[in-house]
């Protein structure tokens, strides 16, 4: 069974989006070499940055549609107001920055969300027409590790710098142990000379 072009949410909530024609969908896959070389020490290359992958879509929506889908998020109830209907929804997902999932007979994409929208009205038709740019979302997943090793067990987790009060309290007290220490012994010895100048003169 054929199914035609339509948008939906990410997921597979809600209903589809289906479009009267679509004139062009056209994604864009573009890479960007870095200016500095890197080395693996056997070659020197350029870098390259991958940039985020694009869709431009390019869609009508009228009041008399050729075909009826049950599964139209728009639906059929009030045809007059199909294309301003689908102008709210699109409109909606834009502002919403709503992730969304388009379906194609060569394509599907997934994790898109529209970074421009452009509805443009003709006087002489019935039908709306919609340029729509998405662009594709990327995550990136996280886990915790230990990222310096040889480091003290409250330290260890993420490296997170958990200085305790305790230690640098302990820091102070062993250099203020260390100066008393020094000034008795300067103390003691100045102690000592005046005895054996006190003993040389009897």
């Amino acid at each position: 069974m054929f199914i035609p072009t339509y948008l939906s949410e990410s997921g597979g909530t809600g209903g589809r989006l289906y479009m009267d024609a679509f004139t062009s969908l056209v994604p864009n896959f573009t890479a960007t070499p870095t200016k500095y070389p890197i080395t693996d020490k056997s070659q020197i290359t350029n870098n390259v940055v991958k940039q985020n992958p694009t869709l431009t879509i390019s869609a009508f929506v009228g009041k008399t549609p050729l075909i009826q889908h049950q599964d139209s998020i728009v639906g059929y109830s009030d045809l007059d107001q199909r294309p301003t209907n689908t102008h709210e929804l699109l409109l909606n997902w834009y502002k919403s920055s709503t992730r969304l999932f388009i379906y194609n007979e060569f394509f599907n994409f997934d994790q898109y969300v529209i970074t421009s929208y452009t509805p443009k009205q003709f006087e002489t038709f019935d039908s709306l027409q919609f340029d729509i740019t998405l662009e594709h979302l990327r995550t990136v997943s996280y886990s915790r590790g230990t990222l310096i090793e040889y480091m003290t067990p409250t330290k260890e987790t993420d490296a997170k710098p958990k200085t305790n009060q305790s230690d640098s309290n302990s820091k102070g007290d062993d250099q203020n142990l260390s100066l008393i220490k020094q000034v008795l012994d300067i103390d003691l010895k100045q102690f000592n000379n005046i005895g054996n100048f006190s003993g040389g003169t009897d």
